[in-house]
C-alpha cells in the first residue's frame, strides 16, 4: 500500500468506526498508532519543501530522514538513539550530467556539539573545515576560492559562551592579516600585522572588550611603538614617540569634562606647548580655552574667551595683561613692582598671537575604540 492511501485510510477510521455502530475500540481492526515512516509538509518560517522521516518503533524518535528544499538541495540525516542529529550531508542540486556536489557534512555528538563540519562550494572547492579537538574547543578554517589557502583559523572553546580565543586572518598571498589571542587571565590582545608579516597594531584588553584597554602602533620595523593609547572608562590617553623612543606629543581627552589637552615635547621630553581645548560641542567644535608656550626658557601663559579666539589674559616676564571681550588690552600688572596700569578702549592696544596656538597638532585620528570585527 502506498503511503497516501495509507495515511487517507487512517483518517478515516473515526468515520467507518461510526457507521459501522462500533462502540469500542476494541471492536475495531488492528492498525498501528504510528507509522514508522512519514512525509512531512513544511512549517512556517521552514524553508525546506518536504521531509522524509523513518522512524523508531516508538514512533517519536527519528532514526534518518530525507530533506527536499525549495532552492533544490537536498539534504540527508542520521541521528542519535536521543533523537538528536547525529550526521547531517547536504547536496547542491543535480548539474547537467545528473552528479549532485556536496554541500555540507558535519557529524554531531548527542548533546548537540558539533564533531566535524566540512563546507564545499558549487565547484567542488573547500570553503570551510572544522575539526572538535579532546572536547575541549573546536579548530576551524575557511578557505579563498582556490579551496586551499586559508582565509580564516579560529579556535573556539566549547563553553556556554562558545568563547573565540584564537582568530587568525589572512590575505590571499597568505601573509597574516590580524590575531586575536584570549589568554587563560582574560587578557586579550589584538594585532594586525604589515604584508612583510611584522607588526603594524596592537590592541591589549579584555575579553568584554571593556575600558582599561591599551593601543600601540608600530613603526615599520614591528617594535618601535610610534603611537601608544591608553583607554579608561573617561579618559583617553595617547603618546605619540619619535622612531628614538622619545615622546613627542601626549593628548588626554576627558570624556567628563569634555576637554582635550595636547602638550608637545622637544627631543628632551621637556614641553615647549600645552594646549587646551572644549570639545563636544556640535555647533562650534573645539575650541581653544589656553596655551602655555614654552620656548627658550620663557613661558607665555594665555586664556580665552568663550569664542576660542579672543585672549582674555596672557601673563609672560611676571606680568600679566588682561584683555576686553573686544581683544583690546584693560590693565597691566606687574607682579614683580605691585604695579596696575589702566587702559582705554581708545588706546586700542591689542596683541597678535602665533597662528599655530590656534591648530590642534594632531598626527591623525586615534581609534575611538578597540575594533570588534578583527
Amino acid at each position: 500500500m502506498s503511503l497516501k492511501p495509507r495515511l487517507i485510510l487512517l483518517a478515516l477510521l473515526p468515520v467507518l468506526a461510526l457507521l459501522s455502530g462500533c462502540k469500542d475500540e476494541t471492536d475495531l481492526p488492528s492498525y498501528p498508532s504510528k507509522t514508522e515512516q512519514r512525509l512531512e509538509l513544511p512549517r512556517d518560517g521552514r524553508d525546506d519543501e518536504v521531509r522524509y522521516v523513518d522512524y523508531a518503533k516508538d514512533g517519536v524518535t527519528p532514526v534518518k530522514a530525507r530533506v527536499e528544499y525549495r532552492n533544490g538541495i537536498t539534504a540527508y540525516a542520521t541521528y542519535h538513539e536521543n533523537g538528536k542529529v547525529k550526521e547531517w550531508r547536504e547536496f547542491y542540486p543535480a548539474s547537467e550530467d545528473g552528479n549532485r556536489q556536496l554541500r555540507l557534512h558535519a557529524e554531531l555528538s548527542p548533546d548537540e556539539h558539533y564533531k566535524s563540519d566540512e563546507l564545499y562550494r558549487a565547484d567542488g572547492s573547500l570553503a570551510r573545515l572544522g575539526r572538535e579537538v579532546n572536547r575541549e574547543y573546536y579548530d576551524a578554517s575557511w578557505f579563498f576560492e582556490d579551496g586551499k589557502t586559508v582565509s580564516r583559523h579560529k579556535q573556539i572553546k566549547l563553553d556556554a559562551e562558545k568563547t573565540v580565543y584564537f582568530d587568525e586572518q589572512f590575505r590571499p598571498t597568505g601573509t597574516l592579516l590580524s590575531q586575536k589571542r584570549l589568554y587563560p587571565d582574560a587578557k586579550l590582545i589584538l594585532t594586525t600585522f604589515a604584508e612583510n608579516g611584522l607588526p603594524s597594531t596592537r590592541w591589549t584588553t579584555n575579553k568584554n572588550y571593556r575600558y582599561g584597554s591599551t593601543f600601540e602602533q608600530f613603526y615599520p620595523d614591528g617594535a618601535k611603538v610610534r603611537v601608544k593609547v591608553e583607554y579608561t572608562t573617561m579618559i583617553i590617553t595617547a603618546q605619540y614617540m619619535r622612531e628614538d623612543g622619545t615622546v613627542e606629543q601626549v593628548r588626554v581627552s576627558n570624556r567628563f569634562y569634555r576637554t582635550l589637552e595636547v602638550a608637545l615635547a622637544d627631543k628632551n621630553e621637556q614641553i615647549t606647548r600645552k594646549q587646551i581645548w572644549r570639545t563636544g560641542d556640535e555647533k562650534d567644535g573645539m575650541l581653544l580655552r589656553q596655551v602655555a608656550d614654552m620656548h627658550n626658557g620663557k613661558a607665555r601663559f594665555i586664556t580665552f574667551y568663550g569664542d576660542g579666539k579672543t585672549p582674555q589674559q596672557v601673563e609672560s616676564d611676571g606680568v600679566v595683561r588682561s584683555y576686553r571681550a573686544d581683544g583690546s588690552l584693560e590693565t597691566e600688572y606687574n607682579r614683580k613692582t605691585g604695579v596696575t596700569r589702566k587702559l582705554t578702549p581708545e588706546e586700542n592696544i591689542r596683541i597678535s598671537l602665533p597662528a599655530n596656538y590656534f591648530v590642534d597638532p594632531a598626527h591623525e585620528e586615534i581609534p575611538a575604540g578597540i575594533p570588534t570585527d578583527l
